[in-house]
């Protein structure tokens, strides 16, 4: 199971994480990479676990800032006027697994996958 140390809501029933060596919020990208080491995700997904509204842009950080890459591939959704959409998933290549584990334990120690 993980451990994101202290958690704290930022928004209702949206749980941010609070970083120990620091006590100031945890960057974005960082919350991101903790769910991205266990599964895949897209843009509805983000929104509803941690409330990321431009999660292409957090994935553009991580691969353009931290040099980590992903497996993408569209799929559809029906919104709600029952007209089909496109999001992107993300995968973390297997690759960049440690990789990740170290930037996200630099701000969460006690982090666990």
């Amino acid at each position: 199971s993980r451990s994101l140390g202290r958690l704290s809501s930022k928004w209702e029933g949206v749980i941010m994480p609070i970083s120990k060596k620091k006590n100031k919020a945890i960057p974005k990208y960082i919350v991101a990479l903790t769910h991205l080491l266990t599964r895949s995700m897209n843009q509805l997904e983000a929104l509803n676990l941690y409330g990321d509204t431009c999660f292409n842009s957090t994935i553009s950080v991580l691969a353009h800032d931290h040099g980590f890459n992903f497996k993408r591939v569209f799929e559809p959704h029906t919104n709600r006027a029952g007209t089909e959409v496109r999001f992107m998933r993300y995968w973390l290549i297997d690759q960049h697994t440690e990789q990740a584990l170290r930037l996200v334990r630099h701000y969460l120690p006690d982090f666990t996958v």
